[in-house]
């Protein structure tokens, strides 16, 4: 909420796990979670556990519905484990999160139809690769396809987003959209890898880097 008031913004919270964590060298018993911040005001959520693993429990996935230029915009935020050598894991909760999202859109009071057509983004810190060999799984056979935002809206490759160290970087954070007949078609561009420097004091903004998209609506 504090980032989200001191920059006017509209915050959707889902809290995840709680403990205490260190924070400028005090103790604080809270929580991490998920978060969505907008200019828009949040028509409806949802916050959804994701299948459970016991090495890494309380992950899930935030879905925010709001309006945008007379559209339902459906944005889903996840976070999935960060257990190594869990890859397919990761991509069967990425499958469960969109899977939710679409269920919670697809609800009598929200009704996708073909003249309300949601734009669908889902986004996040994935914590592995995303090639095309898994976009297509993520679609199967459903008439639904998966679009990475950032290498459509002409992102340069590598696209680096998190540095374990100097030799391994990867790029693990991104913005998908689906597109199908039931999804409003949307354009990507200028997208780039964003909070990649330090302040004058050498803090960063996160461990991670930022993945900036400009979407707009496709007009015929």
């Amino acid at each position: 909420g504090y980032l989200g008031r001191k920059l006017g913004l509209e915050v959707q919270f889902g809290p995840g796990r709680r403990k205490k964590r260190i924070i400028e060298g005090k103790e604080h018993d809270c929580y991490s979670g998920l978060a969505i911040l907008s200019r828009e005001i949040v028509v409806e959520h949802q916050l959804v556990q994701l299948p459970t693993c016991p090495a890494d429990s309380d992950r899930t996935v935030l879905s925010a519905l709001f309006g945008w230029n007379g559209l339902p915009l459906l944005i889903t935020n996840t976070h999935l484990t960060h257990i190594p050598g869990k890859d397919a894991l990761r991509e069967k909760h990425l499958q469960a999160a969109l899977t939710s999202a679409c269920e919670f859109f697809s609800k009598p009071s929200k009704g996708a139809t073909a003249t309300n057509q949601p734009v669908f983004l889902c986004c996040g810190d994935m914590n592995f690769e995303i090639d095309d060999t898994v976009l297509r799984r993520l679609q199967g056979n459903s008439g639904t396809s998966v679009h990475d935002c950032y290498l459509e809206g002409g992102g340069k490759l590598p696209g680096f987003t998190f540095e374990f160290d100097e030799k391994s970087p990867c790029r693990l954070d991104y913005v998908l959209n689906l597109q199908g007949d039931l999804y409003k078609t949307v354009n990507y561009s200028n997208a780039e890898i964003i909070f990649t420097e330090s302040d004058n004091d050498g803090v960063m903004p996160s461990d991670h880097f930022g993945v900036l998209v400009e979407v707009t609506e496709e007009r015929i």
